[in-house]
């Protein structure tokens, strides 16, 4: 008979209403003391307060854990403070976080936000309404500079497309299955709600391909990637978060030096630019055949956790269970179909790197054709170039034809 591992003991903060989700936040810091009480301050004062907050503090020496130990006393929620014994760099620092929560579901929470009222009551909400969902994905509202002063807002879709028309689309269709995300989501940590399953998931997977986690840029990436291929994602619209950019974080600073403008990148050598550009594709290809591999990993480890890998008669009842409750059979089908996509944009990447590295008119040309033939400039949402860049490959076979006439 199969049995259910045991559930983490909960403390006294966590009574709640029977069948609702608790909900923990995960936050990991590091001399965080000139922004943290305003971030500790936005989480006291949720619509929806956490059942607990965990947080792992990274060898502060600037009276962060101070300021901790202070809320702690004082919070009406559980709040437990890690003090690591060594340095584990950003995302491990998260990921420990996150394994110490015992929350159903679990909020990434940086050092230095400040989180508007109803996040987590409007992020908590879809999980309780469909147990398929395994991230929720809000808008940020941005800062640059010490004062936290507003500049714009950002989504999750605006890789692809303007705010304005992300938030059409956000309004007309907020829940997607694996099959319908687009290739890849522009997330910022703070802004996503994962389910528990998902550390898990990701925890049992690292044990198949050890050091997987590494290949990612951290905590946020690596889970982002595992829900949306799991399970469903939703994406609210809401501007849930005030995302302060300063000089002293470790990711996402705005450098006022970095060449920004048109101009600056025209100024730009043609070598320089073509060498950015083949540099760039070898990158990100080697990025979607990798995630292509992972996915078919975890694809392969949901059909077995669903019941390939016990008798038929589990299977069956697995199956019999996911149709009663009217939810999608495939378990690890949402992985393979996202598998196929990077698999797919990868090989699209290769072929206009090969274009990259032509030095012929002809081959160039021939190139840009075979591209195109293949639909390789087609959306880019779902794994295409876009039109934008069948224009540049144009214009590259005739930066060859000027340079090296045939």
């Amino acid at each position: 008979m199969e049995t259910t591992a045991p559930r983490v003991a909960l403390g006294p903060h966590f009574e709640r209403v029977p069948g609702a989700l608790s909900v923990s936040v995960a936050m990991a810091t590091y001399n965080g003391a000139a922004f943290l009480d305003g971030q500790l301050a936005s989480i006291a004062a949720q619509t929806r307060t956490p059942d607990e907050l965990v947080v792992c503090d990274d060898g502060s020496t600037d009276g962060t854990v101070e300021i901790l130990e202070r809320f702690a006393r004082e919070a009406p929620f559980e709040v437990r403070v890690i003090r690591n014994e060594q340095r584990l760099g950003y995302g491990d620092n998260f990921m420990k976080a996150a394994r110490a929560c015992r929350g159903d579901v679990i909020a990434w929470s940086d050092q230095d936000d400040v989180w508007m009222p109803e996040k987590l009551a409007r992020c908590l909400h879809p999980f309780e309404q469909d147990p398929d969902v395994l991230v929720v994905e809000h808008s940020t509202q941005i800062g640059v500079g010490a004062n936290g002063r507003k500049t714009l807002v950002s989504g999750a879709l605006g890789k692809y497309w303007s705010r304005r028309r992300e938030l059409r689309i956000l309004r007309r269709r907020s829940v997607y299955t694996p099959g319908a995300l687009p290739l890849e989501l522009y997330s910022w940590g703070h802004s996503c709600v994962v389910s528990r399953r998902v550390i898990e998931l990701g925890d049992t997977l690292a044990e198949i391909v050890p050091g997987v986690f590494d290949q990612f840029s951290g905590h946020d990436t690596w889970t982002l990637i595992l829900a949306t291929a799991a399970g469903k994602t939703v994406l609210l619209p809401d501007v849930l978060v005030h995302y302060r950019q300063h000089g002293g974080q470790v990711a996402g600073a705005y450098r006022a030096g970095s060449p920004r403008s048109i101009t600056t990148r025209v100024a730009q050598s043609a070598a320089r630019r073509e060498s950015v550009v083949v540099d760039r594709l070898e990158a990100h290809a080697t990025r979607a055949f990798f995630r292509a591999s992972v996915l078919t990993q975890l694809a392969a480890l949901l059909d077995s956790e669903a019941g390939l890998g016990r008798d038929a008669a589990a299977f069956r009842a697995a199956v019999q269970a996911r149709v009663t409750s009217e939810r999608d059979i495939g378990f690890g089908r949402g992985a393979f179909d996202r598998a196929t996509l990077w698999r797919r944009y990868g090989e699209v990447l290769s072929r206009r790197l090969e274009l990259w590295r032509q030095r012929s008119v002809a081959a160039a040309a021939a190139s840009v054709v075979r591209n195109a033939v293949s639909g390789d400039y087609g959306r880019a949402d779902r794994g295409g170039l876009g039109p934008g860049l069948l224009a540049r490959d144009l214009l590259r076979v005739a930066e060859i034809a000027v340079r090296r006439p045939s």
